[in-house]
Order: structure tokens, then sequence, then C-alpha cells
């Protein structure tokens, strides 16, 4: 018996916009950004109906050692994600770039965990002062290293020719 190939989900539909008062993506920066979120889209889950990036040009002012080049927010209950992109993104080397869109994707991908997750320990620790922000670090560790391994493979396995 011939195997059935497995029917590919709807897209997300593509959004691209300035931040609230900010300017909007220049013209080859919004062409490149949305050629690579194409490329990758076969990797979001079947959950999500609108993906929008958002371009924000002042950057991420999060006073952190390393900039923030992208960030993502999402929301199961509603079915969209937003991904917050930042003049660091644009400025990093070309090849560098699929794999912080794909840690993006990645954290799309696990937010029905990290939600539940969050909801956990909120309820298991509500009593307990401060508790609750050790068990959240720990899983905010953990989430992260998961994306991290996540991308890792999704990419090698794009760069060995496999489908993800």
């Amino acid at each position: 018996m011939p195997a059935t190939a497995i029917p590919r989900p709807p897209r997300p539909s593509l959004h691209f916009r300035g931040s609230k008062g900010g300017e909007n993506f220049a013209r080859g920066e919004l062409g490149e950004l949305e050629k690579l979120a194409r490329d990758w889209l076969h990797i979001l889950p079947p959950w999500l109906n609108r993906l929008t990036f958002v371009y924000h040009p002042a950057g991420a002012g999060d006073g952190e050692d390393a900039p923030t080049i992208m960030s993502t927010e999402s929301s199961y209950s509603y079915r969209v994600a937003r991904v917050h992109v930042y003049p660091q993104f644009f400025a990093a080397p070309e090849q560098d770039r699929p794999e912080y869109l794909v840690h993006e994707f990645c954290h799309i991908l696990l937010a029905p965990y990290a939600l539940v997750a969050d909801k956990q320990v909120g309820a298991a620790y509500a009593e307990e002062e401060g508790a609750d922000k050790v068990v959240r670090d720990a899983l905010d560790s953990a989430e992260e290293q998961a994306v991290e391994d996540l991308a890792h493979v999704l990419l090698g396995m794009a760069r060995l020719g496999l489908e993800s």
C-alpha cells in the first residue's frame, strides 16, 4: 500500500507593520524578511492563523549585555503571534538571520506548553512568596534550551536538504 501524504495545514496570513508611532520596514528589508518567513512557514503550528512582524526602529531598549534581535509573543487562544524585529536583525550577517527567525518560530511552536507551564506554576506556588519566581526562572531557562535545540535540529535538517 503506498504511503499517503499528510496534508499540509493552512499557512498563517502574514502581516508587516511598524511599531506604534514608528516607521515601517524599509522596502529591501521587508522583501528579505518576507522571503525568509515564507521559506520557514512550514514549521509553524497549524493553530496559528495570523503572524505579524512588527518593526521597532529604536531597538529593544532592554539594557541587556547582548542586544535583542527579535522577540515573540503568542496567543494560542486567539491563534495569533507577533515577531518583534529590531534593527540588530538587519545588521547581523545575512547567513545568521535564518537562525534568529527559526528560533522565534520555535517559541511560537512551544507557546501552548509555555502557557500551561506558567499557569501551573502560578497555581502551585500562589501561597509561597518568591517561590514561583525560582520555578519560573527554571522553566524559562528550560524553554529557551528546548527552543535552541529544536531550532538547531530544524536548521540542520534544512542544511541536509531534509524536509522538516
